[in-house]
């Protein structure tokens, strides 16, 4: 019997490797992120935006976009929901229109930073007729207890009470999201020495700001 013909090997196609989708990430990127980390925790008025207004309210490099760019800026983000007017007629008192996050701007903003809510620490400090009233909200007591130590430490106050916590649930800490939040009120005065930053620093545990935020660990 005649052996059967063998059957010529057919060279397998080529592998083509296809590359990686791209993972989603935010569309907050290059000077709209420089913006939204001045908003993220403040509705402002347009003038704070500009370029010379972004470098005396926040002491940081601006997004170096003349008056006419940062409005379309501000102008295509509105229409893409992450931006939103508010008293658009204002104007008409002559008060500078105010601006701020969406809830989805907010989303995108988080998605950019990844925020450690936990470690965040919201201040207000205000004037009496006989001393200062300090007030420090997060979601962590202990990194709102953080804030006040370090801030006794690094001589940018000095405690005149012990502070009075409550709790309190989904509180407009942002104007974009709610969260409970520990509330810590203390009367302080102001020291007279300089206060020391680098103490400051180094003793803090949390965070304020977006530098903050990005410049932590």
């Amino acid at each position: 019997m005649a052996p059967r013909p063998r059957r010529a090997k057919v060279p397998a196609p080529p592998i083509r490797r296809q590359l990686a989708l791209p993972v989603p990430t935010s569309p907050l990127r290059g000077p709209i992120l420089i913006l939204a980390d001045a908003m993220f925790d403040q509705d402002l008025p347009t003038p704070a935006l500009t370029n010379r207004g972004f470098a005396e309210k926040f002491g940081n490099p601006s997004h170096g976009l003349d008056d006419a760019a940062l409005a379309r800026l501000l102008a295509e983000f509105v229409g893409r929901g992450f931006l939103r007017w508010r008293g658009r007629a204002e104007h008409l008192l002559g008060r500078p229109d105010v601006i701020g996050l969406t809830a989805a701007g907010g989303a995108a903003w988080e998605a950019a930073r990844s925020p450690d809510w936990d470690r965040y620490v919201d201040i207000t400090l205000r004037e009496t007729k006989d001393d200062w009233r300090l007030e420090v909200r997060s979601p962590s007591k202990d990194t709102a207890f953080s804030y006040l130590s370090a801030g006794e430490a690094a001589a940018l106050h000095v405690l005149t009470g012990r502070p009075r916590w409550k709790k309190v649930p989904r509180a407009a800490v942002l104007p974009w999201r709610k969260m409970s939040v520990w509330v810590g009120r203390v009367s302080c005065r102001i020291p007279a020495l300089a206060p020391d930053p680098a103490r400051f620093a180094k003793q803090f545990v949390g965070w304020r700001t977006a530098r903050d935020l990005r410049t932590a660990g």
